[in-house]
């Protein structure tokens, strides 16, 4: 999921001020053993490809960071999985370019920490209660669990909470 997306998350930092943004995130990451994740930016909803190279249509909500050296969080769920099954327990277990169900992935700039819901010691849910495509509309998901840190010396981070958010197009560099 994360090979196209530094590139990709330059230019959307390059034209933050496009696009549809959402002026609240609820999504809350935690450190385990300190303290909260801080972020600041714009929260993106849209759908489009997994990633540019894998055509598998998904629900995509990016918080696009106002800097690029800032904490960040990208959630991404194939539309036909969420809508047929909108609990996803995570891990879900797949190979890159064959995505199911959702994954969800957390940036945290002051440790350089890169955490997933695909690492073998993460463990949670991600419930998408409210899914659609249409530009306007409201998107609901909760997430709670454990992200594993994707580096061995990396501590786990903590999610919890519902992110509310309207479709709208993605920000620049992303479809």
């Amino acid at each position: 999921m994360r090979r196209a997306l530094p590139l990709a998350l330059a230019v959307a930092l390059a034209a933050s001020s496009a696009g549809s943004a959402l002026e609240a995130q609820t999504l809350t990451f935690t450190r385990v053993g300190d303290g909260p994740i801080a972020f600041s930016g714009k929260t993106y909803v849209w759908c489009g490809s997994w990633e540019p190279d894998v055509k598998v249509p998904a629900l995509r909500v990016l918080l696009v960071p106002r800097r690029h050296d800032r904490s960040y969080w990208l959630l991404s769920g194939v539309l036909k999985d969420i809508r047929r099954s909108p609990r996803v327990h995570f891990p879900v277990g797949f190979v890159w370019n064959r995505p199911k169900g959702a994954e969800l992935f957390v940036y945290d700039r002051p440790t350089k920490n890169e955490a997933s819901s695909e690492t073998e010691k993460a463990k949670g849910v991600v419930t998408f209660s409210r899914v659609t495509c249409r530009r306007g509309q409201n998107v609901v998901v909760s997430a709670s669990g454990v992200l594993g840190s994707e580096f061995g010396d990396g501590k786990p981070i903590r999610v919890t909470g519902t992110f509310r958010g309207v479709v709208g197009p993605p920000p620049r560099g992303f479809r």
